[in-house]
């Protein structure tokens, strides 16, 4: 933790140092306990670094399990990534993922925005958003709904 919060100090972000130094550990620890929890299941990560390493066009589709233990390989750039979303402390960023899709145990998708900046979907956004495409083409078929005739 000490490590991740020296980064931003020396910088002179001293918010987000102190983010860090405060929930840190917290983060660490729920991440670590999710992935004792599921001791049985660890099968389910063997695979995850070379799927990552060979995501192509920039889409990653992995289970929660597996996003965790990628997480723990380096706690340093997680907690900078946590408690800096922006990664401000970076000068280059070489991540090409545009989309990350988690499957297990709950839906989630995250996305860039036009801003590079990531959204995240749950599970009613993208049925709203469903809802919205399937009506948006049911117009395009038959026209708009206000010009069409309800008594023919």
């Amino acid at each position: 933790v000490e490590r991740a919060a020296v980064r931003y100090d020396e910088v002179s972000n001293m918010q987000i140092a102190s983010n860090i130094r405060a929930e840190g550990s917290d983060l660490l620890n729920r991440v670590v306990q999710r992935l004792i929890d599921r001791m049985d299941s660890r099968f389910m990560s063997r695979s995850c670094c070379y799927e990552l390493c060979f995501a192509r066009q920039g889409s990653f589709v992995t289970d929660k399990y597996s996003f965790d233990a990628l997480s723990m390989m380096d706690m340093n750039c997680l907690l900078c990534a946590y408690f800096d979303p922006e990664l401000t402390i970076y000068r280059r960023k070489t991540h090409t993922l545009e989309h990350i899709y988690i499957s297990v145990p709950i839906n989630l998708y995250f996305l860039k925005d036009n801003s590079g900046k990531w959204v995240v979907e749950t599970n009613e956004d993208m049925k709203e958003t469903l809802a919205k495409s399937g009506k948006r083409l049911q117009e395009e078929k038959r026209g708009h709904g206000a010009l069409q005739d309800s008594g023919v």
